[in-house]
């Protein structure tokens, strides 16, 4: 019979042992699992800080021992109830002695602590232990104090705990802050707050800040909200519609570090708070804290920029503890069974038997327990050895393996053997097939990992050399607890292929799409009977898998996208179009691309000639009339009377390979004396007579002197001169040009004109046939300025000078002396658009004080103007009596007596 639990025993259990034979289990007593938490199992608890400001946290530390007499069992229980006022922070702390011995655990809750024992504390005497956690003052009302005891609902003394509520809003006096916590319902996140323009200012730059978060924790990405408040109204928004509306962007810099900036204008008189969390890592779960670094740097408007850069902390949430007992009494033999290399754990189930040294068994068999353990109590002393004769199917065990012992008279307590097993292992085989024809871009490597329970352990490469076969090797078939694993293997991708798993064996097959697209091209010549659509067949080795519609509207353009380039055994498809046939049309293929050219057709071009303007005599017996197409003589045909003037150009080929229509024209070779005319295909030869020109000479010189006695006429034909002709006044300057031909050999009307060949002096213009000559030449007016003022110092500095034609002045110009007081007007038409010679004057501008005066072109200035002589007579005689009554005094002008 299995030993289950280690029991308290009553006298008459004691008497029982003594009535089987040494080995047979003890029989347990069934009880079922009971609440310690008001048994005295309890020793004390202590909470650490008794007054706390809302939100602070404390640790109460709490230490508890078996008083039963060794009557605790498994599912035993110990609850601790908080108080509202004391919210707990959430997490497990196992209950191990240093050897890893697992006593139970504590769930830690927001309400409540429930410590459940394993069947450990039925095997181990004397069991105590302790634990701490932490809890957080809370669920008090804003501006009150409360004061609360509370022994957790065990059966110790009440303690009390003072805690001060929320002090109320203030006005905030930073620009910014930042802050975190850990929430007692989530003790595996870190909670992060950036508050920015807290007294929603006006900014005169953009907001930069960059965040970096510590060891420990890592950032969770998908955790961040931005809420903004403007005084009146809030927005929550997400990281994307926060960049999606303008506010600014969040960049992530880095696995554990990012950057916000946030857009001035949209800064400007809100406020906002850039939330996010950390998930505390397994390294991180023994930290003091957790510390978040920042830089922030702003100007808020009329003020100095800002830039500063701190770090914020966070405290963790302690939480710890353990517990031990006894080695079982004197003369107890105690066997632990437990994977090897993980003495924590156990193995359930496995059957021993015991031994004497001399070979005589004791007892029948023993079965370890749930926690791999099974004692045999009251063993003489001497030595002993086991054997495990059966075990779980997912351990390895050598049935003939002896494990000695000894039991010490002397020792104090009973023996611990601790027997490892090893798990069973199995391998993984598999092969690499592909299925690709061969394709010279298949990998010279792959990579297979092998997955245990869908999570990959092991990777290994697989290549041509081995045959592309792979073992994982000595892999455990079972986990810890007995529990089969499922291996799977799993290709790491490999670009162009499809991989297929079939037991171990993987199947790459060669994948990937393609697209089927053309242009359709007319050559039609945009026929009128051109199809409004056609439709294009999509062959895969030659069977239609698709059709489409092609139209003008998309272009004549076509595509067949999404394909198979590959089928199941990674042969390349061959994707061919074809058109469905169009009347009229023959359709070619040029790669995906078609044209479509209107089937030739032929023609015929049939026309009569005509005569006007004579008679049969000059007529000649036959003419010659080309056929022209796209204007390129193809064929000539004679054409004579006795055919009645007609003629026929037949099977003329309607369209060229590009199936635009070709044009046919007619031309007869010239027929001299006869101007041809084609109508159609009809042509028409009028008779044509000779051509004079004639023409006057006119002259616009105002009857010049120099004028010539003879001028010389050119005759132009199609710009060649062909005849001279001299023109004399006698002719009264007449010319005629008589007997001309009116058209070339090809019927072509000629083009005459006249020409003067030139006459010094004289511009020569055409009208029709008649010449004009102009009088033509240039002319300058230049003169000299003198004074006659004696070198008066008021002269003038500089004047201005006036030129004339035919009495209107048309310049002016200033003369100095730095010139020598000359002036000159140069490049002046000499004659009028008639001929007539202009009459060119200087004028001087008034001077003030001078008259001017001029002598062809020179002008002098003379000093002009009055003055007065005036003076008295004085006598010095004594007023002699004599003195006459009258004097005459005479005014001399240059010595002479001119008054």
């Amino acid at each position: 019979m299995n030993i289950h639990s280690k029991r308290v025993f009553s006298i008459f259990s004691i008497i029982m042992i003594f009535m089987f034979t040494i080995g047979q289990s003890l029989l347990p007593i069934i009880a079922k699992a009971q609440e310690l938490n008001t048994t005295g199992f309890v020793d004390s608890f202590t909470i650490e800080k008794t007054k706390l400001q809302y939100g602070e946290q404390t640790k109460i530390n709490v230490n508890f021992s078996d008083k039963s007499g060794n009557k605790m069992k498994a599912g035993d229980t110990l609850t601790l109830t908080l108080p509202p006022e004391l919210v707990g922070f959430s997490g497990t702390i196992p209950l191990k002695n240093d050897e890893g011995t697992d006593f139970g655990t504590c769930q830690i809750t927001t309400t409540n602590v429930v410590c459940t024992f394993t069947d450990v504390v039925e095997k181990l005497q004397n069991i105590r232990g302790h634990f701490n956690f932490t809890v957080s003052g809370m669920n008090v009302p804003t501006g009150e104090t409360k004061t609360i005891e509370t022994n957790l609902g065990t059966d110790l003394a009440k303690q009390a705990v003072t805690i001060s509520g929320p002090t109320g809003s203030t006005e905030p006096t930073l620009f910014f802050y930042k802050s975190g916590d850990i929430q007692p319902s989530n003790t595996d996140e870190v909670r992060w707050f950036l508050a920015i323009n807290n007294k929603k200012q006006q900014l005169n730059t953009d907001i930069v800040l960059s965040d970096s978060v510590q060891p420990g924790q890592t950032l969770n990405k998908n955790s961040f909200y931005i809420a903004i408040n403007n005084g009146t109204t809030s927005l929550n928004l997400t990281l994307q519609q926060f960049q999606d509306q303008g506010y600014g962007t969040i960049t992530f810099t880095g696995d554990n570090s990012f950057d916000v900036l946030i857009d001035k204008d949209k800064a400007s008189g809100n406020s906002f708070t850039v939330g996010y969390t950390t998930a505390i890592t397994e390294s991180g779960k023994t930290q003091e804290s957790f510390f978040n670094n920042y830089k922030i740097n702003y100007q808020i408007v009329n003020e100095a920029p800002v830039s500063n850069e701190n770090s914020t902390w966070v405290k963790n949430i302690s939480m710890g503890g353990g517990a031990q007992g006894d080695l079982p009494p004197k003369g107890t033999l105690r066997i632990v069974k437990h994977i090897e290399g993980n003495p924590e754990k156990f193995i359930p189930n496995v059957t021993f038997k015991l031994y004497k040294e001399s070979g005589e068994q004791i007892g029948d068999t023993y079965t370890t327990g749930a926690q791999g353990i099974t004692e045999i109590p009251n063993l003489d002393p001497g030595n002993y050895y086991v054997q495990e004769i059966k075990a779980p199917d997912y351990v390895d065990f050598d049935p003939q393996t002896k494990i000695s012992f000894t039991v010490d008279g002397n020792a104090e307590k009973g023996v611990k053997l601790m027997i490892p097993n090893k798990v069973k292992t199995t391998s993984v085989s598999g092969t690499k097939t592909w299925n690709d024809n061969n394709a010279i871009d298949r990998p010279k490597t792959i990579q297979v990992d092998l997955l245990r329970n869908g999570q990959k352990i092991d990777t290994k490469e697989v290549t041509a050399e081995n045959g592309w076969n792979y073992t994982f090797a000595n892999v455990p078939a079972y986990d810890n607890d007995g529990n089969a694993y499922t291996y799977t293997v799993k290709e790491q991708p490999v670009v162009g292929y499809q991989s297929s798993v079939s037991g171990y064996d993987i199947t790459n097959t060669k994948v990937g799409q393609t697209a089927v697209e053309g242009t359709k091209t007319w050559k039609d010549d945009n026929a009128t009977d051109r199809p409004d659509k056609i439709q294009v067949d999509l062959l895969q080795n030659g069977q239609a898998i698709n059709t489409q519609d092609v139209t003008a509207i998309n272009g004549w353009k076509y595509t067949f996208a999404d394909l198979a380039q590959y089928d199941a055994n990674g042969v390349a498809y061959t994707y061919t179009v074809k058109e469905k046939p169009v009347a009229g049309y023959k359709s070619e293929v040029n790669g995906y691309n078609i044209t479509n050219t209107k089937e030739v057709k032929t023609t015929s071009v049939t026309g009569t000639k005509t005569w006007k303007g004579d008679n049969a005599t000059d007529r000649p017996d036959k003419i010659q009339v080309d056929l022209l197409q796209n204007g390129q003589v193809i064929n000539t045909q004679d054409v004579t009377e006795a055919s009645g003037w007609k003629y026929t150009f037949a099977d003329l080929a309607q369209y060229d390979a590009n199936g635009v229509a070709y044009t046919y024209t007619v031309k007869e070779k010239p027929v001299a004396g006869y101007k041809s005319e084609v109508n159609g295909y009809n042509i028409t030869n009028t008779k044509v007579a000779k051509l004079t020109v004639e023409g006057t000479k006119t002259w616009k010189d105002g009857n010049a002197t120099d004028r010539p006695a003879m001028i010389k006429v050119d005759l132009l034909q199609n710009g060649n001169v062909i005849q001279t002709q001299d023109v004399l006044a006698v002719m009264g300057w007449k010319y005629i040009f008589a007997d001309l031909e009116t058209y070339d050999a090809n019927g072509v009307a000629y083009q005459y004109e006249v020409k003067e060949r030139p006459v010094a002096g004289y511009q020569s213009s055409v009208s029709g046939y008649d010449i004009t000559n102009t009088k033509v030449g240039q002319t300058t007016v230049e003169g000299t300025k003198t004074w006659k003022d004696d070198n008066a110092t008021d002269r003038p500095k500089t004047i201005k000078v006036d030129l004339l034609q035919n009495g209107q002045v048309i310049n002016t110009q200033d003369v100095t002396a730095t010139n020598g007081w000359k002036y000159e007007f140069k490049d002046l038409a000499a004659y009028d658009a008639n001929g007539a010679a202009y009459k060119y004057e200087v004028k001087e501008q008034p001077v003030a004080g001078y008259q001017s005066s001029i002598s062809g072109y020179d002008i002098t200035n003379t000093k002009v103007g009055q003055t007065t002589v005036e003076g008295t007579k004085t006598w010095k005689d004594d007023n002699a009596t004599d003195r006459p009554e009258t004097i005459k005094v005479d005014l001399l002008q240059n010595g002479q007596v001119i008054n």
